[in-house]
């Protein structure tokens, strides 16, 4: 992308209604955006031809609680600078406005890289004399009424949840419901359903603010208002605090923002997750799928070594081998909550078990959570010997301990809550764990008086400090967050939702979370869909359940399959198991361990927990995968897929895996039958890969090989690489630790591979190299 700069003379006329005077500025122009500066001081932004937003202005909150605009400063001047960071190559434009006097200087700043159809921006204050504070910068307001979606079709409004506490959930919500207007967390989609073109706008930095995308609609598809900022607070976040944290300094900044223009709303919202991982990387995992078990969905507060110890001999005699071609994926035992049931030998008992069983074992906690009462806070903190108690270490507001579900939050920065984290995770190690849940951590991200290291001031700060910590501490573990912040990406993986089950509304719960956030598998190694709950459910939706973990990648079941101990489960729980989670063909889909993308994204009613979205699929080189789920328990579900719809072509053989039944196409179309209460997993076969039809969009990469060695190389950064057989089947992966746009690799033996490059744009590549 070339960019120049036309230098535009802008003379404002001083009059009573103004303070203007002379001052000379810049649009900025590249091959696909035009960001023009008003004569009123605001910025309308195009792209490709398209207003995306119109009148835009920054806005900040000052220390002193005054309202400043960028509409208000009389004087604006423009530099740009080449820059090279993460994003690659582009060009920095900063307008700084100023002449106000007594005030800070506002920087607005936009970011335009070669190699990238977004645009990034922030707002910062800069003071000329002294420290200067905000709790609240919002880059883009907007006030001005603008059609940016087709007047035909369904449009919509993404809302995301801060967290996945308290069953909050993910909205499509209706254009025509939003008058009064509603606030994402972090980042929305603006989309519409039938043609699918979206504006996206969200924040790609999450450790020191926490950002909010308000939007007011009107109409079919008028935008009223729209402000995207950093300083969101409500009961939403957690906070009892009445207004965010506030950032102090000479120059106080707001979060870098992203900002761009998609003909999918999908690819959107994956191109924004990338971006986010550019930010801080996504941490990759080695196995390619998750199966095991957690106690939680079936023995609860009951934990007991007995019964532990029994379900791992289930597993290990009848289960494990069933999620692995070649054995070689672990299978993880976790002790969920209540696990310190167990004495210590027995702890390191079960560990050893599981170990030489060739399980992972795993286990819990809550490293920002003090589970009594505000009576008990004289009590000493385990692990640092007397030397805090907990009144020391908590958080308030007003000076009251912050309680979040039910639990008094601690302070992450606190030496205290590092010392009992350090000496609870050096016994996990010393037992034998390699897994560890973390619960509730939503308690260390909340806004609060003060913090222990004095320079956090704001939740995500601390949040930060407190994550980075027990990263440090726990680096070799497999870290699955559960009740968290979505951002920033700490982990392995994230559970999706709130506690889940095994009915059919529990599916359809996760489901909400597939369906508009499947996305942020780009930022966790795997999307957790809870614990995995058989009993009491029939077969049907069984089926759902299991499936749900499937296009997820990640399958810990629930249920208590204990036949010995103190809190014993039944033998029925045992074949509802060996029933449904031993289809070979089903759990080979698990093991790509990727979250399937949704057809339609099209809650039908926003105020159920669960919607309707109720079709997914899965491109791999070999096949393109669908689910299809019929959550009516009374009625079959006929539908016809439209193959262009689904984005799917040279296709050779249908299979259902669940019942191995045969399918064809009809036309452009594939039909399909669910029966009431149930799932359906196809598998789509594709046209033979032979190097004429494998080598496709090839200019994009280049592909060597000398002796046993493989070199790729691209025109942009390379997020992964995988190698295939002529059979379709994975024979190695190098994922890209860092940015880079080349990569060596061994190659596994003399064979014919097909190279599948996935760079940074999400444009895939694939290339046949015969290998002597």
């Amino acid at each position: 992308m070339r960019f120049q700069i036309r230098q535009l003379t802008f003379l404002l006329i001083l009059s009573a209604l103004t303070n203007f005077v002379n001052v000379y500025a810049t649009d900025i122009h590249s091959n696909d955006w035009d960001i023009t500066l008003n004569p009123n001081h605001s910025f309308t932004f195009n792209y490709k031809g398209k207003t995306l937003l119109k009148n835009a202005y920054a806005r900040a909150i000052s220390s002193d609680n005054e309202d400043l605009l960028s509409l208000d400063y009389p004087t604006i001047a423009l530099h740009s600078e080449a820059i090279s960071d993460a994003f690659g190559t582009g060009t920095k434009y900063v307008y700084t406005f100023s002449g106000r006097q007594g005030k800070p200087n506002m920087e607005q700043v936009f970011y335009l890289y070669n190699k990238h159809n977004y645009l990034l921006t922030e707002l910062s204050l800069v003071s000329s004399a002294g420290k200067i504070s905000s709790h609240l910068l919002a880059p883009i307001t907007t006030t001005t009424a603008l059609s940016v979606l087709p007047t035909q079709g369904d449009n919509r409004v993404l809302t995301v949840p801060f967290d996945n506490d308290k069953f909050r959930t993910y909205n499509a919500m209706k254009w025509s419901l939003l008058s009064v207007g509603t606030t994402s967390s972090e980042v929305t989609a603006l989309y519409n359903i039938s043609t699918r073109e979206a504006l996206c706008l969200g924040s790609i930095e999450h450790d020191t603010w926490k950002t909010g995308v308000e939007v007011r609609t009107s109409g079919n598809n008028i935008l009223k208002r729209l402000t995207l900022y950093g300083g969101y607070v409500s009961s939403a976040t957690n906070d009892v605090a009445t207004r965010h944290g506030s950032i102090s300094g000479i120059r106080v900044k707001s979060p870098k923002m992203f900002i761009g223009y998609f003909n999918d709303w999908r690819t959107a919202l994956e191109t924004y997750a990338d971006a986010n991982a550019l930010v801080r990387p996504k941490k990759e995992s080695d196995p390619k799928g998750i199966f095991g078990w957690q106690s939680w969905g079936g023995m609860e507060k009951n934990v007991n070594y007995e019964g532990a110890t029994d379900v791992s001999n289930f597993f290990a005699q009848h289960l494990q081998n069933e999620f692995s071609k070649d054995n070689s994926h672990k299978t993880y035992m976790v002790l969920d909550s209540y696990w310190d049931n167990l004495n210590e030998t027995q702890l390191r008992s079960f560990a050893n078990q599981c170990t030489a069983k060739g399980q992972t074992p795993g286990i819990y906690f809550t490293p920002f959570s003090f589970w009594g009462k505000e009576s008990e806070l004289d009590w000493s903190v385990p692990g640092t010997n007397g030397q805090y108690k907990y009144k020391d270490i908590v958080l308030r507001v007003n000076n009251k301990p912050i309680k979040v579900g039910g639990a008094l939050s601690l302070d992450p920065t606190h030496p205290g809550t590092k010392q009992m984290l350090a000496n609870q995770f050096a016994l996990f190690k010393s037992w034998g764990y390699h897994f560890i849940k973390l619960d509730f951590l939503n308690s260390g991200c909340v806004e609060a008086d003060r913090y222990y290291n004095t320079s956090v001031t704001t939740g995500m700060q601390a949040y930060t400090e407190g994550m980075q910590y027990i990263e440090s501490q726990l680096n070799d573990f497999f870290i699955d967050l559960s009740i968290s912040p979505l951002f920033p990406n700490f982990g392995d993986a994230r559970r999706i939702s709130c506690d889940a089950w095994g009915k059919i509304s529990d599916s359809q719960y996760v489901l909400n979370s597939i369906s508009l956030g499947w996305w942020l598998d780009r930022l966790y190694a795997f999307n957790d869909p809870d614990h995995i709950v058989f009993a009491g459910n029939n077969d049907g939706a069984n089926r759902i359940r299991y499936t749900t973990g499937v296009i997820t990648g990640m399958i810990l079941l629930g249920d208590n399959f204990s036949l010995e101990g103190s809190y014993t489960g039944l033998e029925a729980y045992r074949q509802k198991a060996l029933h449904i989670a031993t289809n070979k063909e089903v759990n080979n889909v698990a093991m790509f361990g990727s979250s399937f993308r949704p057809v339609e994204g099209s809650l039908a009613n926003i105020f159920l927990r669960g919607g309707t979205d109720n079709v997914f699929y899965l491109d791999t080189p070999e096949a393109f995968y669908v689910a299809v789920f019929n959550f009516n328990t009374s009625q079959e579900l006929s539908l016809s897929l439209d193959k262009k719809r689904l984005g799917v072509d040279n296709i050779t053989n249908i299979t259902e895996l669940w019942t191995g039944q045969k399918l064809s196409l009809s036309g452009e179309t594939l039909s399909v039958t669910v029966p009431s209460g149930d799932a359906r997993l196809y598998k789509i076969d594709k046209t033979s890969t032979s190097i004429y039809t494998i080598q496709r969009d090839t200019s994009a990469v280049e592909v060597s090989h000398f002796g046993d060695l493989l070199h790729v190389s691209a025109a942009e950064n390379i997020r992964y690489i995988e190698l295939f057989d002529l059979t379709g089947k994975s024979i190695a992966r190098h994922n890209m630790a860092s940015e880079s746009t080349s990569a060596t690799l061994s190659i596994p033996g003399k064979q014919v591979v097909i190279v599948k490059v996935q760079l940074a744009s999400g444009q895939k590549v694939s290339k046949t190299i015969q290998c002597q």
